[in-house]
């Protein structure tokens, strides 16, 4: 469950769950970007996996969707019960620069530094960076923060990349995946000294039912 508190860098959550988190080993976090309106899948991820997890990190363009889950929370027990305690968004190029949770003005900041186990984890939407013709900009950008994982949107393509010591994750679109990839996000291990993804394919077997199963990229 999430304390609906936001620290000044934009991080929600409780400062005792952020202090959790930033000592938490073998550390796992739900990856999620580009839910584009499919807040009935956000809500399936998170409980399906939320519970098992130590924070959520949105990598943009679905903040009311975000906006959307707190309001189902206050009358779906279930979901308010597995949410993670600790919520990292950023705006994406399709996002407003706040969003409401509970009558609270939330900012959504362009990027986030998210410390767990130790770690820095840089997370932006990837818009403003050029992801989409190289990393050097966001690299250099890491560099400065002291993190060594990316975590970022924008494409709708999930991968994993190892470039000059930075791990680069994208875990993909949620709703509306590109390169012809399924929708999926992804599952991080935080460690001492590194970052891994697992990405998890998402199927509709149903209106109302989601399937989950590992996506090898």
């Amino acid at each position: 469950m999430i304390s609906i508190t936001q620290n000044q860098q934009g991080i929600i959550g409780s400062e005792d769950a952020l202090n959790f988190l930033k000592n938490k080993e073998h550390a796992r976090v739900i990856a999620v970007s580009d839910s584009h309106g499919a807040f009935p899948t956000l809500s399936q991820i998170i409980k399906r996996f939320g519970s098992d997890c130590d924070a959520l990190i949105f990598c943009g363009d679905g903040a009311s969707d975000l906006q959307n889950l707190f309001a189902l929370m206050e009358s779906d027990k279930e979901l308010c019960e597995k949410f993670p305690p600790v919520l990292a968004i950023v705006r994406g190029n399709c996002d407003v620069d706040t969003f409401s949770v509970k009558g609270l003005k939330m900012s959504i900041p362009l990027r986030q530094v998210l410390c767990v186990n130790g770690q820095s984890i840089l997370i932006t939407h990837g818009h403003t960076d050029g992801i989409v013709y190289n990393y050097n900009g966001v690299i250099d950008e890491a560099t400065a923060y002291g993190a060594k994982s990316i975590v970022h949107g924008h494409t709708h393509v999930a991968c994993q990349n190892y470039i000059d010591g930075v791990t680069v994750i994208n875990p993909g679109s949620c709703s509306k995946p590109r390169g012809g990839q399924y929708p999926c996000f992804a599952i991080l291990t935080v460690e001492k000294n590194f970052v891994d993804a697992n990405f998890l394919k998402i199927e509709h077997s149903s209106a109302n039912e989601v399937d989950f199963s590992t996506y090898r990229l």
